[in-house]
Formats: C-alpha cells, sequence, structure tokens
C-alpha cells in the first residue's frame, strides 16, 4: 500500500513538472503530434542503459585488417557508390542520385554528449532532480539535437522536453552481438530479437507523438570498444533497411587512420585498435571521430613534422599547415574511408582540463574551447554536405575536468547558477555556442536521406 501511496504522489508532483512541455503548438522541428508524457514507469528498478561498452570481447582479434579475407569487396577512396556491394543496389548508383533518392529532416545539428537524464544528477540523484536538470539545460536553447538512450523510464520526460524546444534527438541501443554464438541458427535468433527491440523502442517513441524528431541511432566507438565489424553492419542494416532509420557513428581516430588523436595514459594507438572495415559501413549516414587536442585558434603554431605526421595519417593527399587543417583533413579522409556520401560531425572540446596537445597552451580553458567550438563549426559548415556538432562534454563528476555542466552560466528563476555557483563560468562561450546554434538552425542540409515511418 505504501509504495502505491509513494507511486501515485510522485505521479502527480512529475504531472506538474512536464506540464509545460505538452502545452505549446509544435515549434520548428519538432512533432505534428502532440507529444504526451507517460507516468507508469515513474517508480521502477530500471537501470540505466549504458551505451558505451567496456574493452574487446574475448576471443575477438585486437586488429581487423582491411585487406583480409572478409567476404566483402570494396574500394576505399570510390565516392561513386553509395552502396557498397549489397544485393538492394544492384548495380552503383551516382553521388547526384544518392541526394536525389534521399530525404532528411534539414538543419545542421548541434549537442552535446551526455546531454541526458541518465548521466544528470548534479540537482539530485532522484528522478524529479534529474527531470529539472533535464528541462533546465534544454530550455537554455544551446542544442537543437540529443543523443538520447533508449531507456524509458527516462525517455518518456525527455522526449516530450525536447519536443517543446524544437530539437531532434538519436538513441543509443547498445551493441548488437553474436559473440559466442556458433549455429546460423542462434545467429539469426538473435537478430530477430534486436528487431523486435528496435520495433519497440520506435512504437514507444511513437506513444509520446515523437516519431518524426527520431533522426535514427548513434553509437559512441562502437569497432574498438568490442563490436565485430560483422556485428556493427548487421546492427546498421537492420536499422537502415528494416526501419528506413539513420546511422550515426563517433569513430576513435586510429579506426580509420595510422594514429589515435587522443592517444595518453591506458588509451591505445592506433596499431593496438581494432579497425573499422569500409565494407562495414555501407549503412551509415552520418558519421564523426574523437579527437580533442588539437588547437584549431589560428595564432596557434605546430612544428612541421606534426604537420607532415597528420598529412601521413590521412594518405599523404591532404596538406595540413593549421591545427584546423588537421581536423579538415580527417573529416574528408573519414568520408573518403567509408566510401559514400554522408553527413559529417565534429565533437570539438567543451571541458576544462589540463594537458592538451600541443597549441598556445597546455590547458583547455575557456579560450581554447570557444576557438574549438567556431572554428569546426566554420569548417563543418564549409564542406555544405550536412552534420553538425556534437560537444564533448556535459557531465561534471569530479572536480579534476571541470565539463559544461560547472561552466555554462545556467540560472534558475530567482537569479542563482543552478550548479557550480563557485566555478567560474565561461560567458564569452555562453554566446558563441548559443551564435553557432542560431548559424545552424537558419542552415540547410544538402546530404539528405530518407526518414520511413514504421508501425
Amino acid at each position: 500500500m505504501l509504495k502505491k501511496i509513494l507511486a501515485a504522489t510522485l505521479a502527480a508532483m512529475m504531472l506538474v513538472a512536464v506540464a509545460t512541455s505538452c502545452d505549446k503548438e509544435p515549434e520548428k522541428g519538432s512533432s505534428s503530434k502532440k507529444p504526451t508524457s507517460s507516468v507508469e514507469s515513474i517508480v521502477g528498478n530500471g537501470d540505466e542503459s549504458d551505451i558505451t561498452s567496456s574493452g574487446i570481447s574475448e576471443g575477438e582479434v585486437a586488429v581487423v585488417d582491411p585487406d583480409a579475407n572478409h567476404g566483402y569487396d570494396y574500394t576505399i577512396k570510390t565516392k561513386s557508390s553509395f552502396f557498397r556491394d549489397t544485393e538492394e543496389a544492384g548495380q552503383s548508383v551516382s553521388r547526384s542520385e544518392t541526394i536525389k533518392q534521399y530525404k532528411s529532416k534539414g538543419t545542421y545539428m548541434i549537442g552535446c554528449y551526455q546531454v541526458r537524464m541518465g548521466v544528470m544528477d548534479h540537482y539530485g540523484d532522484d528522478l524529479l532532480s534529474r527531470v529539472q536538470e533535464f528541462k533546465d539545460v534544454v530550455k537554455q536553447g544551446y542544442f537543437n539535437s540529443f543523443l538520447l538512450s533508449y531507456d524509458q523510464k527516462y525517455n518518456q520526460y525527455e522526449m516530450p522536453i525536447i519536443a517543446e524546444s524544437g530539437g531532434t534527438f538519436w538513441l543509443g541501443m547498445g551493441r548488437f552481438s553474436t559473440a559466442g554464438l556458433e549455429t546460423e541458427a542462434e545467429k539469426k535468433a538473435k537478430e530477430d530479437d534486436y528487431i523486435a527491440k528496435v520495433q519497440e523502442a520506435i512504437d514507444f517513441v511513437d506513444s509520446l507523438g515523437c516519431l518524426d524528431l527520431l533522426n535514427g541511432f548513434y553509437y559512441d566507438e562502437p569497432i574498438w570498444t568490442g563490436q565485430s565489424n560483422e556485428d556493427f553492419l548487421t546492427q546498421t542494416k537492420i536499422h537502415y533497411v528494416n526501419f528506413g532509420l539513420r546511422n550515426f557513428p563517433v569513430f576513435a581516430t586510429g579506426e580509420f587512420t595510422a594514429e589515435e588523436g587522443n592517444a595518453g595514459g591506458d588509451i591505445p594507438n592506433a596499431d593496438e585498435m581494432r579497425k573499422l572495415n569500409p565494407s562495414s559501413a555501407k549503412y551509415l549516414t552520418d558519421v564523426s571521430f574523437d579527437s580533442y587536442r588539437i588547437d584549431v585558434r589560428p595564432e596557434a603554431t605546430y612544428p612541421q613534422a606534426t604537420y607532415d605526421r597528420w598529412e601521413k595519417n590521412t594518405g599523404n593527399v591532404h596538406e595540413c599547415s593549421s591545427g584546423l587543417d588537421y581536423y579538415t583533413a580527417h573529416r574528408k579522409w573519414l568520408i573518403e574511408y567509408i566510401g559514400h556520401p554522408a553527413n559529417f560531425y565534429h565533437y570539438p572540446t567543451a571541458y576544462h582540463v589540463k594537458n592538451i596537445q600541443g597549441g598556445l597552451t597546455s590547458i583547455a580553458d575557456e579560450a581554447f574551447c570557444t576557438g574549438h567550438l567556431e572554428g569546426l563549426a566554420k569548417d563543418v559548415l564549409s564542406d555544405k554536405a550536412g552534420g553538425g556538432l556534437m560537444l564533448y562534454t556535459y557531465p561534471t563528476n569530479n572536480l579534476s575536468s571541470l565539463n559544461l555542466s560547472a561552466r555554462l552560466p545556467i540560472k534558475d528563476k530567482n537569479g542563482y547558477y543552478t550548479m557550480f555557483p563557485e566555478e567560474e563560468k565561461w560567458f564569452t562561450y555562453d554566446k558563441a555556442l548559443k551564435n553557432v546554434k542560431k548559424k545552424f538552425d537558419a542552415t540547410k542540409q544538402t546530404i539528405q536521406y530518407k526518414t520511413k515511418k514504421s508501425k
């Protein structure tokens, strides 16, 4: 009886907390169907679903050789076809035909890694506090796209709040894996179970009135954290072919070049990393790589040997004479590597930490991060291929690395800073972030993809 009373009390409180997210008419980018918010699972035992993976699976080799006998035919630098070798394609599809064939959402996207309730506990780790923190951050208007883990306990509040803001979102579904399965029947059963899980997620999003805000599915460094190329191909094919939704991985730099951009400490170098096979990338519509340590400000210079090394890492076909050239070269190289046009995203540095690689200082301070934000925004817009920025990263869990949760000047209704009031706020960054978002909202993508509704 006590549990029922507690559940009813919390349900009533939550209806007040999220009511304003469903009162307005839909704004730009929001669903045509009025979003709804369920209170059925306010009190529950569901654990947060983590979209990251912990290491390489047992029994799998550390590096997959792209030239090995893997059963696929592809040419790394070919740009002329969208599907590399699929039965569905039948023959190569030209770049222009691909652009005509697919349709998508429009504006360039700007978001921030881990702006989601599962990691938001600065107000408190209870559900009401997480909802309020998420709502306070979203309503600041910094972002128009969000990376969410599929978790109905939190999604029922996150998605209507995003809809009210005029934003869209991606879902992380975890790793599809057939590791340890020996027979084709077992693998087929695993695949069928995953298809059912995706259908369940889509049906849930639809029940909230937010299906047309779902871009597709995202992945954090899938290959080098343990997923096989074969399983990655299967998972992305399910999303794209079965459900008509997009695939958006962020790759570790060393998965497709000769150097891991964030190497240091326990992070493996590129020679030790598992590699993405281009043949496994055929269903990717949106791509990115994670490298945060290069200073992109015009006044930042590096030794010529560093520029030479960057050029070598991308096949000696992209000249580098600045930190921004490093990111431009890797952007171009990743698209060439996967072999077809795709929307591209940078992950700018968005935290205050020491020991950044080279440049003007050894600290990622406000000036460094503002330069990263504005420089990489300019680069992704100059390509005119669609995509955007996903900042790294939001949550501050300890004071050794002060992320955006400690630096953004977010105030409550009484004018007090809602988080880390004793820490210096980044007002220059705050203004730059809002300016980039405004520019992205006003700019249309040119690479487009279909988005098929699934029932």
